[in-house]
């Protein structure tokens, strides 16, 4: 392989990857967006559980506190897909990064085959620095993103979780004594 194509090869690479980056930065603020709105959500779900805070005089519209909540819980479930979503992805991405440092990896071994050590470690690459440098670069980059999408999936999980959390106390109510449920004083419990 010539040094020209070489190069082409590396310079494909790098912009292929500054592409990667932008998309990559596109999903992390629209998943920042969407987990801000979950927990939103979640904590309006909270405060909806509060007996503080329906004012008394709604105790006879329990159907409106009802509708109320299952709408809350059908909004907290589309964001906890969307996230989901958004998620998958930056898992998609962050493997076509991990090819494309695989590949600048392999183009690095390659030089110092076919052109020799002094190429790949002290001549620099254009104008700048070396190909060891670009790499260096290249893996502490990576490895933020490693970082960060180690730390998505932790938020992704404890969202998730959380919700589900939700969905199934929205489901469930907790009877009072005297085997009265805390809806309408009957003696059904839902579940």
């Amino acid at each position: 392989m010539s040094k020209a194509s070489f190069e082409r090869k590396v310079i494909g690479i790098l912009y292929d990857f500054q592409k990667s980056r932008k998309v990559w930065g596109d999903l992390v603020s629209d998943g920042l967006t969407q987990a801000n709105a979950l927990v939103n959500v979640q904590l309006q779900q909270g405060y909806v559980d509060s007996a503080g805070y329906w004012p008394p005089a709604l105790d006879q519209f329990l159907d409106l506190k009802n509708r109320f909540e299952s709408k809350l819980q059908k909004k907290a479930d589309a964001l906890a897909l969307d996230f989901e979503t958004t998620f998958t992805k930056m898992s998609a991405q962050y493997s076509k990064m991990k090819l494309q440092t695989s590949q600048f990896e392999y183009l690095m071994e390659e030089a110092t085959e076919s052109f020799g050590e002094a190429y790949t470690y002290r001549d620099p690459f254009g104008t700048t620095c070396t190909l060891e440098q670009i790499w260096i670069q290249l893996e502490k980059v990576f490895s933020l993103y490693t970082q960060q999408i180690a730390l998505n999936r932790e938020i992704l999980d404890q969202l998730v979780a959380r919700n589900q959390h939700q969905q199934n106390s929205a489901f469930s109510v907790p009877s009072q004594p005297g085997g009265k449920s805390g809806i309408g004083g009957s003696d059904m419990v839902v579940m």
